[in-house]
């Protein structure tokens, strides 16, 4: 069974975001151990947290990231000069955990948001000024300050665990900061909440040169997950009869090239089975972020199962799709009509 985070919905209840220059010493490693442990102990469960271990040096970024940042709960950025130069904690993991709509859970709750800023470098030489926009109000701890001397000091996990350590005590404020919107999150969302959440906007429209500029075939991308090679490889012969370029990929293969096969498509369709239907929810929301920018223009939905009700999902945007026992997909047809 696929392990979940302890917020609902999530498999992450932590997204720690950080440069690797600033865990050199180990200092990031020790924070989010110490965070984990003290997390549990007042929670009452374990809750899961991601972070990156690899080190990307200019490498690109995994796929393991881009899932983590859309399927956690709350991100921590560990703020410092480092971090606001990367060419990866902002563009990567900031911005898009911002930028997501997610179905129940809005980025601000009522008073909580669900961001918690940790300060590795001390304001002077961070001012909150140069910080992304979405992280200036959110809740802040420094473990950095300036001494008299004028020097910066960081507090790390000392030697001997003492509660009046100024490393503990700046920790239990995180912690409690945490701890707020974590056990906010657990309850779910209040009515005026869901209430508050934006309407899928519609995907922008392609102006009409560029389609004439392509070529004469639509191009159909078919994602599953949880269904059989063979199922899918009917599905995407069936749609290649319909006069289409198919690319056809499982789910975990293919999402190193997502994105570039997203904005190169005239059409997507996830299939998936019943007990991935988390998965399906999250994939129909980044496709649609994407479609804003004129790709792709239509998203199928076929599940392997009676259970597409349970997406509740109203939206031109989206096509469900029903294979019948001949082979047939049902809402196809409404799927192209118009691409080529």
């Amino acid at each position: 069974m696929e392990k979940k985070g302890i917020v609902p919905g999530f498999h992450y209840d932590l997204f720690i975001s950080y440069a690797h220059a600033n865990n050199t010493s180990g200092w990031v490693t020790d924070f989010q151990e110490d965070l984990l442990n003290l997390l549990w102990e007042q929670l009452g469960a374990k809750p899961r947290i991601w972070w990156d271990t690899s080190g990307l040096d200019g490498q690109a970024v995994p796929d393991g990231i881009r899932e983590a940042v859309y399927q956690s709960a709350v991100m921590v950025p560990v703020m410092s000069i480092a971090y606001l130069n990367s060419d990866n904690c902002c563009p990567f993991e900031l911005d898009p955990f911002a930028k997501f709509q997610h179905p129940v859970f809005p980025l601000v709750m009522g008073t909580y948001k669900r961001i918690v800023v940790v300060g590795y470098d001390t304001e002077d030489n961070c001012p909150r000024v140069t910080w992304p926009t979405v992280l200036q109000d959110a809740p802040f701890v420094s473990f950095c300050e300036t001494t008299r001397e004028g020097d910066r000091f960081l507090h790390s996990h000392p030697a001997k665990k003492n509660p009046r350590d100024e490393y503990w005590i700046r920790l239990g404020r995180a912690v409690r900061h945490l701890c707020m919107i974590l056990t906010q999150m657990r309850k779910g969302p209040k009515g005026e909440d869901v209430a508050e959440l934006a309407s899928p906007a519609p995907p922008a429209a392609k102006p009409a040169v560029a389609w004439r500029v392509r070529w004469s075939k639509p191009s159909v991308y078919v994602r599953y997950r949880a269904v059989d090679t063979m199922t899918a490889a009917k599905i995407a012969n069936r749609v290649q009869q319909q006069q289409c370029d198919v690319t056809y990929l499982e789910s975990d293969s293919g999402e190193a090239s997502l994105e570039a096969y997203l904005q190169r498509s005239d059409a997507e369709i996830l299939v998936f089975g019943c007990e991935v239907i988390d998965w399906a929810r999250l994939e129909w929301l980044r496709c649609r972020d994407i479609a804003s920018q004129g790709r792709p223009k239509r998203l199928g939905m076929l599940a392997n199962g009676e259970c597409l009700d349970q997406l509740g999902i109203v939206s031109d945007f989206v096509v469900p799709l029903r294979l019948t026992s001949s082979g047939d997909i049902e809402g196809l047809d409404r799927l192209l009509d118009g691409l080529s």
